[in-house]
């Protein structure tokens, strides 16, 4: 990511790192994500799961979307 938005491209829209990321080898940058990667809330969601032929909950058993395709 930091190589791609270094093109000159983005010159006009990206401003210097957020917080004091400094590291160049992809180990560093695993590491600066690591320690700062956290959840917000909630971790998972908090929506009702039932069966297929139920009409109520939002996902299915396998974790579907009930009346979608494809999602």
């Amino acid at each position: 990511m930091k190589r791609f938005v270094a093109a000159p491209t983005w010159a006009d829209y990206v401003i210097p790192p957020f917080g004091s990321l400094s590291a160049t080898s992809d180990a560093d940058v695993d590491d600066y994500i690591w320690g700062i990667a956290s959840t917000v809330i909630h971790p998972v969601g908090i929506t009702v799961v039932s069966s297929l032929s139920s009409k109520s909950g939002v996902v299915d058993e396998p974790l579907m979307v009930k009346g979608t395709n494809g999602l």
